[in-house]
């Protein structure tokens, strides 16, 4: 006998994403939009994913590459403003000038 996915009775909220089972959850743990999960984590491939056609692509862009941006750490600042480097899991950066 398997269990199909059962919607909880009030939705719950995981990493800011309105959740109602329990794979709604585990996408959200990963940072997931359970309503787009073809948009991939932080919506990297919100452009591509057929559920989101509707969107506008400017915004769905600005999320892209603010996805991107959260691989990047602050390495310094200059007059123009902060240096960032991409961050890879596991890396340890120097701030020390």
């Amino acid at each position: 006998m398997t269990i199909g996915n059962v919607n909880y009775p009030h939705p719950v909220q995981v990493n800011g994403y309105q959740c109602r089972n329990c794979t709604d959850v585990d996408n959200a743990k990963k940072r997931i939009d359970p309503q787009h999960p073809q948009s991939g984590p932080n919506d990297i491939n919100a452009a591509t994913d057929p559920t989101r056609k509707d969107s506008d692509p400017v915004k769905i862009e600005a999320a892209k590459k603010a996805a991107e941006a959260n691989g990047k750490q602050v390495t310094g600042y200059s007059p123009s403003g902060p240096n960032t480097a991409h961050a890879d899991k596991g890396r340890v950066l120097s701030l020390s000038a």
